[in-house]
């Protein structure tokens, strides 16, 4: 299958993650590449920083939901935490399965209200999800995705702006809202290549 990698389609001259700012992913297929949340941490600058604040928040009120057993809560927060096929990272073959669904998720973190009774000295909420089978660095991955949503469309605008190269479509999607700590339905203008989305 040919490949088309968002460098190719931007017309940069030299293509690859190390030359650009941005992963050069193959919008064709998935890759198994992986949002690290240690990663973003212990980085410096507005945009890290900012990530952290939003991150730290869902996975406290997370870890809240499962210490309550609060299933309404639980459901809530999951509700848009599933694989976005067009970010093309990850295991994904761009079918989101059950696995993927509020519901689907409640049964794969089925577990872990027992988890935070047995270790009450967590302190990183976020590191929880790793601890849970079926889950891990791809799932975690997805998550993080869904929660830095906003944030990760507007550094895809700026990388496009760079490139002089305008949006031509919009997009609805929901993402992670501190503020409220709550998920937020935000409209934003996108760029999509024939019916492929760019972040």
């Amino acid at each position: 299958m040919e490949k088309k990698h968002i460098s190719t389609l931007l017309n940069y001259s030299q293509p690859g993650h190390s030359n650009l700012e941005f992963v050069d992913i193959n919008v064709l297929d998935d890759q198994a590449l992986f949002i690290d949340p240690c990663l973003i941490e212990i980085q410096q600058g507005a945009w890290y920083k900012n990530a952290t604040n939003l991150l730290n928040n869902f996975f406290n009120e997370f870890y809240r939901a499962y210490r309550n057993n609060d299933t309404h809560r639980k459901i809530e927060l999951l509700s848009y935490a599933g694989e976005i096929n067009y970010t093309k990272l990850g295991y994904g073959n761009g079918d989101n399965g059950h696995g993927n669904t509020a519901e689907g998720l409640l049964e794969t973190f089925k577990n872990l209200e027992q988890l935070t009774v047995n270790i009450p000295t967590i302190t990183k909420p976020m590191d929880i999800p790793v601890t849970i089978s079926g889950f891990s660095e791809d799932g975690l991955s997805d998550m993080m995705t869904n929660i830095l949503h906003l944030q990760l469309n507007e550094f895809t605008l700026a990388q496009l702006a760079i490139a002089k190269v305008e949006p031509n479509s919009e997009d609805t999607f929901n993402t992670w809202d501190a503020a409220t700590s709550a998920w937020k339905e935000v409209t934003l203008p996108c760029y999509r290549h024939e019916i492929i989305r760019f972040f």
